[in-house]
């Protein structure tokens, strides 16, 4: 394992210890509602340490395409080879930039995305690239944390996200992903909100075949 490879493994893990008591406490709900959705042939960006892949079903997923801009796969591959006799063997692990997917158009059914989009350079390249690899009729499911409702909220996360941005390696507080989803000709439907001030939002979105 090289020296890139090991740092990000060693981040990985450290990313989930980080996150465990939010998953304890709200996104695991989530993603519970939320994954399980994904069927026929899926591609999953941003997969990260695999975190949604226990929440997958065997018995909808065809194949199964995890992708992640860092290095990650030693962490993804350990956790898939334990779930693998669930998941069955249709499962590959790629090193891929959301913004530049290496598919052909009309290649998947399913979409999945989690907490991606905070820390995507170009937003709408990503969002065109899922249409454009989408089969008609395919669906993007998603969970983003957004910028709060509440002005006073979005004012402090404003301020924080410098900090933050350089902290994280790249994530920021302060996006208004669900517009940008729609601005590249999604339809959200349906699209929750934790709370009517809340940070996180999720659901189900489809290309806009009207516009093209």
């Amino acid at each position: 394992m090289g020296v890139g490879t090991a740092l990000d493994t060693f981040t990985a893990w450290g990313f989930d210890l980080f996150m465990a008591p939010l998953e304890r406490w709200k996104l695991h709900r989530i993603r519970t509602h939320l994954v399980p959705s994904a069927s026929g042939d899926v591609l999953e960006l941003g997969a990260g340490t695999g975190i949604n892949l226990r929440y997958y079903r065997h018995d909808q997923v065809r194949t199964l395409t995890l992708s992640d801009r860092d290095d990650r796969r030693a962490v993804l591959t350990n956790r898939m080879h334990r779930l693998e006799r669930r998941l069955g063997d249709e499962v590959r692990v790629a090193r891929i930039d959301a913004e530049r997917l290496p598919f052909p158009d009309d290649s998947f059914d399913t979409v999945v995305a989690t907490l991606l989009f905070c820390s995507v350079d170009c937003p709408p390249c990503g969002f065109d690239e899922i249409a454009r690899v989408l089969r008609p009729g395919g669906r993007y499911l998603f969970l983003e944390h957004v910028l709060p409702a509440r002005s006073g909220t979005a004012w402090l996360f404003h301020q924080v996200n410098p900090v933050w941005n350089n902290l994280s390696r790249g994530c920021n507080l302060n996006r208004d992903t669900t517009a940008e989803m729609e601005r590249a000709g999604f339809v959200l439907d349906p699209v929750h909100r934790d709370g009517s001030h809340g940070v996180f939002v999720w659901g189900t979105a489809y290309p806009d075949t009207r516009n093209g």
